[in-house]
């Protein structure tokens, strides 16, 4: 999807492309709803203002990855945003008072050393790109706060629908209310079809993000998800030519090794708890 997205970030505006890929997203949330157990499942909801709350998240996140997509080469793009776990290690402390003891705290800080090393003085990469990824990894981290805090007593898959709802109203009030985001027709039917194509392909993606989880713990899922890391240095390779120098594949290693060892801390503590 991330690819596809960069593919055709020049030829459409920012909002469009979002309305787009929101639009397409939806479908395969509503048609696998609406197989297991009816579209008013889907939408039945006790806290709505919850789901507004991290759609609102979720939306400011979607606009600053796609816009760091447009500027940064994907091996770069995902060792920054795997920040994100580090960063959900270190709100999950500061904000729902979870107990994070020095081992997981060593590893945020070495992940944010990981960080120091891809967008250092002399990196070649856009200021711009590196703060909206990492913003991006921001929102991520407070909206999955908002899961683990009220994640009990909502369905996943209503989680990943208002998400999604919430943030193709955002992409569709920009495109109106800024001149700059209007609409505006590609010279070609291509990049309308990629951006169709990623839609689908983050809609299905999400539910296999979400069926995983549902049947195994986040940390035994972890060395599977930053699989994303490898998968974007071949791609950005192949399809780009975009080859990460030796700083940026450091601090990537700095940064998937810190977010596994704090999963591998949680699963201890997942573990010991289980035994008590």
């Amino acid at each position: 999807m991330d690819a596809q997205i960069k593919l055709i970030s020049a030829h459409m505006p920012l909002a469009q492309i979002i309305v787009i890929n929101s639009a397409a997203s939806l479908v395969p949330v509503v048609i696998i709803a609406a197989c297991n157990g009816g579209l008013a499942w889907l939408v039945r909801t006790r806290r709505p203002l919850v789901h507004l709350m991290r759609g609102l998240l979720a939306g400011t996140g979607i606009f600053t990855g796609f816009l760091a997509l447009g500027l940064l080469p994907l091996a770069d793009f995902y060792a920054l945003i795997f920040t994100s776990p580090l960063l959900l290690t270190a709100l999950s402390a500061l904000v729902l008072r979870e107990r994070v003891g020095i081992h997981r705290w060593a590893a945020v800080v070495a992940g944010l050393c990981g960080v120091a090393l891809i967008v250092r003085p002399d990196a070649a990469i856009p200021t711009i790109g590196a703060l909206a990824v990492l913003a991006n990894a921001l929102m991520f981290a407070f909206g999955m706060v908002i899961v683990r805090r009220f994640g009990a007593s909502e369905s996943a898959f209503t989680f990943a629908f208002y998400t999604t709802l919430v943030t193709l109203v955002m992409a569709i009030l920009v495109s109106v209310l800024d001149p700059g985001q209007r609409p505006v027709m590609p010279e070609t039917v291509t990049p309308l079809l990629l951006n169709i194509s990623a839609g689908l392909t983050g809609g299905f993606a999400a539910l296999s993000v979400i069926a995983g989880f549902r049947i195994a713990p986040a940390p035994v899922l972890a060395p599977f998800h930053y699989s994303q890391m490898l998968w974007g240095v071949v791609i950005g390779v192949t399809a780009f030519g975009h080859w990460p120098d030796r700083m940026v594949l450091l601090g990537s290693a700095l940064i998937a090794g810190s977010g596994l060892y704090v999963f591998h801390r949680e699963r201890r503590l997942m573990r010991r708890n289980t035994a008590a």
